[in-house]
């Protein structure tokens, strides 16, 4: 990159009539000789278009903090968000309400949102926007992020977790503390072993390891009769429960559900299982890692 900003450099000067160049004195040889020099660099830079485009991509957003865009697509991104020290609970309400203002924006773009005191991840499903709204959505997102002070860096993905040197037994623990599981007290042993934007697949194991539709039926009666705590609005998402010889499963999709009120549906399925009897564990995301 530097031997191509060099290159332009001196093209830029030459055009200019800098260094030991007389314009009013240089012959058609001189000329030439000009000629060719601006269309070596020019050829130099367009060597690796990819790179290019990628860069001016990066550099074109206005923030503070740096951005890592390694998103591939349009209509999914995940953004990891690093604090300059800690996130804290008020920092979230913080975020929450500048994303929120976006998610607003476009709906119905789905959104989900999830926070430790190092990490803040925000996926956006905008496949069904407009086309022509696809490629404001991450600077938008990135424009109201530039709001909120205390930002170290923000990472763009497809979904997949940036930190690629991060061994498999590190990275399901990173997913149960970003999904907030260990701090929630429950009766049996809860693991979630990915991370899938806005849907979760809840796979509840019993003692006795069988499932049948009684079992099917009182998980069904326990998470629709709990009370989520839902702030603002009183939709949870789209639950449905299934159940097969070896477990009964719930499946949870967030979309449409306001961004604050995610993660009480998230916790709220877990917490609700508490009135179940004889769960031995229940794994979200099964074989996602």
């Amino acid at each position: 990159m530097k031997k191509k900003l060099l290159l332009l450099s001196l093209a830029s000067l030459i055009l200019s009539g800098c260094g030991n160049i007389n314009t009013e004195t240089s012959n058609n040889n001189e000329s030439s000789d000009i000629t060719n020099s601006v269309i070596e660099a020019t050829e130099a830079v367009s060597d690796d278009k990819t790179e290019e485009v990628t860069t001016m991509a990066q550099e074109n957003y206005k923030t503070y903090f740096p951005v890592d865009n390694r998103c591939t697509q349009k209509g999914y991104a995940v953004f990891f968000i690093y604090p300059v020290t800690k996130f804290t609970d008020e920092y979230r309400n913080i975020i929450d309400d500048e994303l929120t203002k976006v998610w607003h924006k476009y709906f119905p773009m789905c959104a989900n949102n999830e926070m430790t005191e190092d990490m803040y991840i925000y996926s956006a499903d905008y496949e069904y926007i407009y086309d022509e709204q696809k490629d404001s959505v991450i600077p938008d997102i990135l424009d109201a992020l530039d709001n909120i002070e205390g930002i170290s860096n923000v990472i763009i993905t497809d979904g997949n977790y940036p930190d690629a040197e991060v061994s498999e037994e590190d990275q399901s623990y990173d997913f149960d503390e970003v999904l907030g599981i260990t701090d929630l007290d429950l009766c049996y042993t809860a693991h979630a072993e990915g991370f899938e934007g806005e849907c979760f697949h809840y796979n509840i194991y019993f003692n006795n390891g069988v499932a049948d539709k009684n079992r099917k039926k009182t998980v069904s009666d326990a998470i629709n009769g709990y009370d989520y705590g839902l702030i603002g609005d009183d939709y949870a998402g789209y639950m449905s429960v299934s159940a097969d010889s070896e477990k009964v499963s719930v499946y949870l999709d967030l979309g449409n559900v306001q961004p604050q009120n995610s993660d009480k549906a998230i916790h709220g399925i877990l917490l609700a299982l508490n009135q179940v009897s004889d769960i031995d564990r229940v794994i979200i995301n099964e074989g996602m890692s």
